[in-house]
C-alpha cells in the first residue's frame, strides 16, 4: 500500500513541471553589403541575455541598432521575447578638396550618387577645367595625375587636387636646381637664385660642370637651348659655359633666361694634364699635354687643347710654387687677348699679395711709348692637383700684336753674365751684358753687329764730353719718352731689378732709335724686398743706375721726367683704385692658393714685412707703400 502511495506522489510531481520557454534572436545587416552582424538568427533560453557585434565591410562604417539600444557596434538584448536586432551600416565619406594654380575654375558633376561635399565612398565624380580669359588648362595635380579635361575620379580616400592652369603669355622659369641625385660630382643640391631673366649659383667646391642636368619649373610651352628642347631632370649641358634657356609661351613668345654657375673661386679656370702624368722639371725640354680653359665671361668659355710645357724663371724656378711656359700647337687666345703661341704662367710665390706685376703692368697702360703684356688671373690644376692662383701673360717676345719690332728689329735684355745659357747670343758694352732674344742669329753676322755697335754707340756717346748735344748727343739715339715712361714707372714701384741688373728688355728697328721696354718681373717691387733699403718709401733707385744716373746731368731729360712725373701722379688715384678691384677679385683665390703654399706670415727671400697674419693687411701694406712712394717722388722730382 505504502509502495502504490509513493508512486502516485512520484507522477503527481512529474505531472506539475512545465516544458523550458525558447525565444529566437533574428539579426541582419542594412544594407546588406554594409557589413556582417554576429550571431545570426539563433534561440535563446527566456531570459538570456544575447550579445551582438556589427562588423563593418571596408567601405562603410557602423552607425546604429534598430531593435536594440547602444551607439557602439556592440550591444545586447534580454531574450524575454523574440527578437529581430538590424545593424545600420553607411558608407565612409572623403572630402574632395580642388584647387587651382593660375587662373580658372573646377566644377564636380556626380556620375553616381553622393553628397556636394562630402562623398560616399565609391562614389564617381566628374572634374572639368574651366580656363580664365586667355589661360590655358595644363594638367592636374595631386591625387589626379594627367592632363584629360573633363576627368573622372573615384571617392575612395579624401582627395586633394590641384588644376594647373597656365597663361598662353607666360614664358616664366618658376625654379631652378641641379640636384645631387642627378649630378653625383656634387656635393649638395644647388638651388639658383632667379633674379629677372639671370639664375645664379656659386658653387665654392671645384667642380668641372661640363656634363650636369639641371631641374626645372617653367610656365611655358617648352624650353630650349640652343635649339635643343630641355626636359627637366633629364637633359644634360655644359654649365662650365654661361647658358641661356629660352622659354617659349603658348602664343609664341620667347623669354631668354642668362643661366650662370660659379665655381670655386670665381676665376677662370686652367687644367693641365701632362703625357702620363709626368711631372714638369725642366725649364728647357717641353713635355706633352692637355689644356682644358674655362672662363664662362670670356667669348671662348670652355675648350680643350693639345699643349707643350715646361717651367721657367730664374730664382723663381727654385721655390716651391713653379712658374711655368706653356706653348699651344696653334695660335690660341687666353682671356681675349690676342691669339698667340706661348704664354706665361707667374707663380708669384714672394708676392703675398700676388698683385705687384700686375699693378706695374697697369702702370704701363698708362705709357704710349711702349708695349706691355696683357694678363689675367687663373686657378691651376696640374694632373688633378690644385697647384694655386696664377697669373697669366703675353709673352715679352717679337710679335705684331706683342713687341712689334718686325722681322728685321731687335729685341734684347740686360742680364747677368752668370746667368746667361751657353746657347745665349751676347754681346757687351763698357758697362753691361745683353742678351739678344730677337731675331735668331749668328754671332759676327752682319745683324749681330748692327745691334752690338748701335748699343755701343749709345753708351759711348751717352759717356762722351757732349753728351747732352742737341745735334750730336745721346737723345738723337734713344727714344727719350720711352726710356722715361720705362724709368718712371720703375722707380715709383723702386724696382730691385730696375738698375739695368735683369730683365731690362730694349728694342731697335733699324733705321729707327733705341726704345725703352717693355715692362717685366714686379714681384720684388713696391717694398716687397730688403735689399738695397728699397723698402723704404723715399729714396732714388732707377735714377742712380748705369745709364741713368749720366741721362739726370741732362737738364733737358730732367724737365722732361718732371713733366711725365705729373702725368703718373694724376693717375696715383686710378692706380690705388685698380689695386683695391684686383685684390677683391682675388680674395678668394689668395686663401686658397694659401691653404696650398702656405705663404702667409712666412719669410720668403727676400721679402720685407712678411709677418702679416691677414691678406688684408698685405694688401693696406702695399697700398700705403705706393700711396707714399708717390707723395716722396712728387716732392723729390720737383726739386730736382
Amino acid at each position: 500500500m505504502k509502495k502504490l502511495a509513493l508512486l502516485l506522489s512520484f507522477l503527481f510531481v512529474i505531472s506539475c513541471t512545465k516544458d523550458p520557454i525558447i525565444y529566437t534572436l533574428t539579426t541582419s545587416a542594412n544594407p546588406a553589403d554594409g557589413g556582417t552582424v554576429s550571431p545570426s538568427t539563433q534561440q535563446y533560453d527566456e531570459g538570456k541575455t544575447a550579445t551582438i557585434t556589427a562588423t563593418p565591410s571596408a567601405e562603410y562604417l557602423f552607425q546604429s541598432w534598430s531593435g536594440a539600444t547602444g551607439s557602439t557596434n556592440s550591444t545586447s538584448v534580454v531574450m524575454n521575447s523574440d527578437k529581430s536586432v538590424t545593424a545600420n551600416f553607411v558608407k565612409n565619406k572623403y572630402a574632395l578638396t580642388t584647387t587651382v594654380e593660375g587662373e580658372g575654375t573646377v566644377t564636380e558633376k556626380v556620375i553616381k550618387a553622393g553628397a556636394a561635399t562630402d562623398y560616399n565612398s565609391g562614389t564617381i565624380v566628374e572634374l572639368t577645367a574651366v580656363p580664365s580669359g586667355e589661360w590655358l588648362f595644363v594638367e592636374w595635380e595631386g591625387d589626379l595625375t594627367g592632363n584629360e579635361n573633363p576627368t573622372q575620379i573615384t571617392i575612395d580616400n579624401p582627395k586633394n587636387i590641384v588644376a594647373v592652369f597656365i597663361d598662353t603669355k607666360s614664358n616664366d622659369i618658376i625654379e631652378f636646381s641641379l640636384l645631387k641625385k642627378n649630378n653625383p660630382v656634387l656635393e649638395n643640391d644647388l638651388i639658383f637664385e632667379i633674379n629677372g631673366n639671370n639664375l645664379y649659383n656659386h658653387n665654392t667646391d671645384f667642380l668641372n660642370a661640363d656634363n650636369l642636368i639641371a631641374t626645372f619649373r617653367h610656365n611655358g610651352k617648352e624650353v630650349k637651348v640652343d635649339d635643343e628642347i630641355q626636359i627637366s631632370d633629364s637633359t644634360k649641358n655644359n654649365f662650365n659655359k654661361i647658358l641661356y634657356f629660352d622659354v617659349e609661351s603658348i602664343n609664341g613668345n620667347i623669354k631668354r633666361y642668362t643661366v650662370k654657375l660659379d665655381i670655386f673661386t670665381k676665376l677662370p679656370i686652367i687644367i693641365i694634364d701632362t703625357e702620363n702624368d709626368a711631372d714638369i722639371t725642366s725649364k728647357e725640354e717641353y713635355i706633352n699635354g692637355e689644356l682644358t680653359f674655362i672662363g664662362k665671361d670670356y667669348n671662348d668659355p670652355y675648350y680643350k687643347k693639345e699643349i707643350k710645357i715646361r717651367g721657367r724663371g730664374n730664382y723663381t724656378w727654385s721655390l716651391p710654387k713653379k712658374p711655368f711656359q706653356l706653348k699651344f700647337d696653334k695660335k690660341n687666345s687666353f682671356f681675349d687677348l690676342a691669339e698667340d703661341k706661348k704664354w706665361i704662367f707667374l707663380a708669384n710665390y714672394t708676392d703675398k699679395t700676388m698683385l705687384r706685376t700686375a699693378i706695374a703692368f697697369e702702370l704701363g697702360y698708362l705709357s704710349n711709348s711702349m708695349w706691355t703684356p696683357k694678363y689675367d688671373f687663373s686657378e691651376v690644376f696640374l694632373n688633378n692637383q690644385y697647384i694655386g692662383t696664377y697669373q697669366i701673360t703675353e709673352k715679352v717676345e717679337e710679335d705684331d700684336h706683342r713687341v712689334n719690332i718686325g722681322k728685321n728689329g731687335y729685341l734684347i735684355e740686360i742680364e747677368q753674365l752668370e746667368k746667361t745659357k751657353a746657347d745665349d747670343i751676347l754681346f757687351n758694352t763698357q758697362r753691361l751684358w745683353f742678351t739678344i732674344k730677337s731675331p735668331e742669329l749668328n754671332e759676327d753676322s752682319d745683324e749681330y753687329n748692327y745691334i752690338k755697335n748701335y748699343v755701343r754707340k749709345v753708351e759711348n756717346v751717352l759717356y762722351g764730353s757732349s753728351f747732352n748735344d742737341e745735334k750730336n748727343g745721346y737723345r738723337t739715339l734713344i727714344d727719350i719718352d720711352s726710356f722715361i715712361d720705362w724709368y718712371l714707372i720703375n722707380e715709383i714701384s723702386k724696382n730691385n731689378d730696375a738698375a739695368f741688373y735683369s730683365s731690362c728688355y730694349m728694342t731697335l728697328i733699324p733705321g729707327g732709335k733705341l726704345k725703352m721696354g717693355p715692362l717685366w718681373d714686379f714681384d720684388i717691387a713696391f717694398g716687397n724686398t730688403r735689399q738695397s733699403d728699397n723698402e723704404k718709401t723715399s729714396g732714388f733707385w732707377v735714377k742712380n743706375s748705369i745709364w741713368f744716373e749720366r741721362m739726370f746731368q741732362d737738364d733737358y731729360f730732367v724737365k722732361k721726367v718732371k713733366e711725365r712725373f705729373l702725368f703718373f701722379y694724376e693717375n696715383k688715384g686710378r692706380i690705388l683704385s685698380t689695386s683695391n678691384e684686383l685684390s677683391k677679385k682675388i680674395q678668394n683665390s689668395r686663401l686658397e692658393n694659401d691653404k696650398i703654399w702656405k705663404t702667409l706670415g712666412k719669410y720668403i727671400y727676400p721679402n720685407y714685412v712678411y709677418d702679416f697674419q691677414t691678406f688684408d693687411e698685405e694688401q693696406e701694406y702695399l697700398n700705403n707703400w705706393i700711396n707714399e712712394r708717390y707723395e716722396w717722388l712728387k716732392v723729390a722730382i720737383d726739386e730736382l
